[in-house]
């Protein structure tokens, strides 16, 4: 909404102010660093680069496995108006010839964005517009064995092997492929090898489980792309995808004709929301999104299946009525759950027919003719096309001797809105037709595609009919609507489920060990599991899917794979094992052994929890996968003076043991050399042995044991060994149970905002610099720790006291708190735009100093938001009443530290932007 400049502004105000526990380096066009990438080279791993500005970047920005972790974030991710990177990718397109294709470096397509996660993981893209510049699609001719075509696209946002990526609040659009995401993980538990691969021998299941995929796409708008999704070579862990708005995702005229051209692929090209390719095995969660006008939703390539776990979706309206021969969504009869279709393929017909009723009055017949209007038919698409005719009844009105008399009748073939779709979800079906009302359909509106509360249709089909089983809530504690974006406003749900290891089972036993981690520090109390299913036998296998008999087998193509049976989506009963944040272990009774071809499956899990003020919260689903394997080893993180305890905790920098022992899956030793094996962490950091290499196991012969030390600690606070092999064509998988890294003693001190020997431009002041205390191997380390911070040009800028003065070019001291940060502030003096003030920090304990640049900026104003019980801005205040309450809020624009004077000069409009359920309005005084 927008206000005028002097305007007393009367609402309740969320003020999120966001502290950095890593370095920050600022982008802004008239910053120190006036491009993304040069901001992204300068940060390190774990590092926060954010966006200052709402400028449009025209540049490709990538972020490599140099950086993972790295936060790439806009100063206000949840505003509507949101900075923008605008590239489009037209120079990754490689092979072009066959040639090309034959040579690993030569092959580049699939990397293809304007911003790439390129073998990173643990990356986050946070309130970031992403245009492609434009859908650019091509094809090349005989690529693949010499015969087949590659036809590909552009993409916005790029995720290639990358794992644990998080894409949220962002803007993705005007690009071929919205987000493309290539999990090929060569080590990955679903990896198996496609005819035109190269190098086969390097494709080993279990491997490197673990290091691709398991990413969360959420609260963004993907549209205006001619698919807002492609997952393709999908071979590790599950994803997911919720609370997104996916709308106009389908070819412009002119990327149409350009794609008809392009025979034979083009025809397998129809556009719409989420596409697959080479996604047979690995599970999606998809749930709680809004899909509006695209040209279809679940879109069929070659070798997909069923296994996707969808729920408490809307899918309205189509950008067009006709249906799509790929579209796939009525393939999901066991996994689709309380969501919404309007038709796609056919408009809903209705029929309009006279009833004749009549009574006897006082002896005399009385009649009339009443026409009744209702849907008559409705067909949601070719795989979706039969629904409930549940009929309805009529109340008319005959006028008598005695007066109006009302009677009722029974129209036997009406459809109702929120009728049940029976094919294929059979008769107790909770996906539903409705023809979707929302508020506006402009996306330029703040209701843009928010459901209308007020019509009684969408009361009764949309509001708290979210899936109860999973147990999903909104904000007030309710379960979910169904859509992106509910009534009361979208709950937290920042609990993540990541497998340690694959699904273990013995006999009718299956174990499942997991890690409940928190994003951005979240955490859950009393957590227990709220749904879990086993989901076993997933189809896998080639077909002939030619009436020639002399064509050979080949995987299922668009719609012509094998569904997944409700019979196989198997419920399991919870046992009473304690669940906590970080690693679980937990047993089921799956009640019966697989048969010999059931290779492949997975347990799916939502817990349950409290938060620190007592409220129910929900994790995000979680998928442990399972493959068929007959070994594996037992892998322990043992301690080093004796070699017999198996450790939960060890510091980085000492020396422990790690024990392997391979060993069959039901008991009984194996006695012959596993060769080749690697042995990996699973945070893809290294162990290394005391001599400073890193710590390799190339084979395994009955028990062995190694020496090595830790020296990172991942973001979980926790780390686990990997050890895998293979004897002949036996896979053997092993992992350690989570162990969790504790940093070293303080050795050094670090700059993190103004980054380390860098620097970082000030506007004014500086509220929120900090420095991390570390161990030797850059670990932070825990509270307590005194800094002493001070500039050494005092005239220009200067560092302030507690009091907020200027300390005069002496130390300021600081104490670590429990991330190993100390804060500061700092503030222009007499100092110029342009001028240099170099800051130091040293270590009290030991005198180890770092040293950073701050450098004066143009002075930049900033909103304070003053509430009507204080004098001045105060972070602490907060407002709480009931609903319908106004409270007296004043917005003043400053560039003073705590908005101590009030700019009048600045333009007449700005932006509010408000959470679901809040409203503002303009008083005249």
């Amino acid at each position: 909404m927008k206000t005028q400049r002097y305007g007393k502004i009367v609402l309740l105000i969320l003020l999120v102010v966001q502290i950095s526990f890593a370095a920050l380096y600022s982008v802004a066009k008239d910053g120190v660093y006036k491009t993304v990438q040069s901001a992204i080279d300068a940060a390190g791993p774990g590092d926060i680069v954010q966006i200052e500005d709402l400028g449009v970047y025209e540049e490709q920005v990538t972020i490599d496995s140099t950086k993972s972790g790295l936060v790439l974030r806009s100063l206000n991710p949840t505003a509507s108006k949101k900075p923008v990177i605008r590239f489009q990718d037209t120079k990754t397109v490689l092979p072009k010839t066959y040639q090309q294709s034959q040579h690993q470096d030569s092959i580049n397509f699939d990397q293809n964005g304007a911003l790439r996660v390129l073998h990173a993981r643990g990356v986050v893209i946070d309130g970031i517009k992403v245009d492609g510049g434009g859908a650019y699609p091509w094809q090349w001719e005989a690529i693949w064995e010499n015969k087949w075509p590659l036809f590909h696209g552009n993409a916005a946002i790029t995720l290639w092997v990358a794992g644990d990526v998080v894409v949220r609040n962002c803007d993705i659009t005007n690009a071929y492929f919205g987000i493309n995401i290539k999990d090929r993980n060569e080590g990955g538990i679903f990896a198996n090898a496609n005819p035109a691969d190269l190098d086969t021998w390097n494709i080993v299941p279990l491997a490197g489980f673990g290091r691709t995929g398991n990413h969360i796409i959420e609260n963004n708008r993907i549209h205006d792309n001619s698919f807002g999704m492609f997952f393709e070579s999908v071979w590790d862990q599950g994803s997911i995808i919720r609370y997104n708005l996916f709308y106009e995702n389908h070819h412009t005229r002119s990327v149409a004709s350009k794609v008809a051209g392009f025979e034979p692929e083009g025809n397998n090209q129809p556009g719409g929301a989420l596409f697959f390719k080479d996604h047979m095995l690995s599970p999606l969660a998809i749930y709680n999104n809004t899909f509006w006008h695209n040209r279809a939703t679940f879109v069929a390539n070659w070798k997909v299946g069923g296994q996707h776990l969808i729920f408490n979706n809307i899918i309205a309206q189509p950008d067009s009525i006709g249906g799509v021969h790929q579209d796939v969504s009525g393939k999901f009869p066991a996994r689709m759950h309380h969501s919404l279709y309007a038709a796609q393929a056919e408009r809903p017909q209705r029929r309009t027919q006279n009833y004749h009723i009549g009574v006897q009055d006082d002896g005399e017949y009385v009649s009339d003719d009443v026409p009744v209007t209702a849907y008559s038919q409705v067909r949601i698409m070719n795989s979706m096309d039969r629904v409930e005719i549940e009929g309805m009844m009529v109340t008319a009105q005959i006028e008598t001797s005695t007066g109006v008399l009302d009677t009722s009748f029974f129209v036997e073939w009406a459809i109702q809105p929120g009728a049940r779709i029976t094919t294929p979800f059979g008769r107790n079906s909770t996906v539903r037709w409705f023809e979707m009302k929302f508020l506006s359909t402009d996306p330029e509106s703040p209701d843009f595609l928010v459901p209308d509360w007020d019509d009684p249709d969408v009361d009764r089909l949309v509001l708290d009919k979210g899936w109860p089983e999973a147990g999903i809530l909104d904000a007030d504690g309710s379960i979910a609507d169904l859509g992106a974006i509910p009534k009361a406003g979208r709950a937290r749900n920042d609990i993540v489920i990541r497998a340690v290891r694959p699904v273990i089972i013995e006999g009718t036993t299956a174990t499942i060990d997991f890690e409940v981690l928190g994003l951005d520090k979240a955490s859950l109390s009393d957590l227990k599991i709220k749904y879990v299913r086993w989901v076993k036998g997933i189809p896998y296998e080639k077909k002939r899917n030619s009436t020639d008999p002399n064509a050979q087998p080949d995987y299922p193509f668009g719609p012509d794979f094998d569904t997944i049976p409700s019979s196989d989506v198997v419920s399991v009963d919870i046992p009473n094992t304690p669940i906590s944040m970080g690693s679980n272990s937990v047993s089921f009774n799956i009640k019966k052994a697989l048969g010999s071809s059931e290779s492949y499956g997975y347990f799916e899990l939502i817990l349950e929890g409290k938060n620190a003020d007592g409220e129910i919260e929900m994790s995000s689903v979680g998928f442990i996968p399972y493959r068929k394997v007959d070994y594996m080893f037992d892998v322990k993180v043992l301690d080093y003076a004796t070699g017999k305890i198996e450790l939960d905790s060890v510091r980085a920098g000492e020396l422990v043991k790690i024990s392997i022992t391979p060993k069959r899956i039901g008991g009984g030793s194996f006695d012959n050399e596993v060769s080749p094996c690697t042995l990996t962490l699973s945070s893809g950091y290294v162990l290394y042995t005391e001599n400073g290499d890193t710590l390799r196991v190339p084979s395994v012969r009955g028990t062995l044991v190694k020496e090595g030390y830790f020296t990172k600690v991942p973001s979980s606070g926790y780390d686990r060994v990997s050890v895998n092999g293979a004897y002949v064509k036996q896979i053997f998988l092993g992992n350690s149970k989570s162990i969790r890294i504790l940093p070293g003693d303080p050795e050094k001190i670090t700059f993190q905002n103004p980054p380390s020997k860098g620097y970082a431009e000030i506007p004014g002041f500086l509220e929120n610099g900090s420095i991390r205390v570390e161990d030797k191997y850059g670990n932070a380390v825990g509270k307590g720790i005194e800094v002493k911070i001070k500039s050494t040009t005092p005239d220009i800028g200067d560092i302030l006291k507690d009091d907020n003065s200027p300390a005069g070019g002496e130390d300021v001291v600081s104490v670590t708190d429990s991330t190993g940060h100390a804060f500061f502030k700092a503030t222009v003096t007499e100092g110029d735009k342009g001028d240099t003030i170099p800051v130091i920090a040293t270590l009290v304990e030991n005198n180890a100093t770092d040293n950073a640049k701050l450098i004066v900026g143009n002075k930049k104003p900033k909103f304070f938001i003053l509430y009507s019980d204080t004098a001045k801005f105060d972070i602490t205040v907060e407002l709480n009443g009931c609903a319908g309450v106004k409270f007296p809020v004043t917005i003043i624009a400053s560039t003073a530290q705590m908005g101590d004077s009030i700019i009048d000069t600045l333009n007449n409009e700005f932006n509010i932007d408000l959470p679901s359920g809040i409203a503002a309005y303009k008083t005249n005084d």
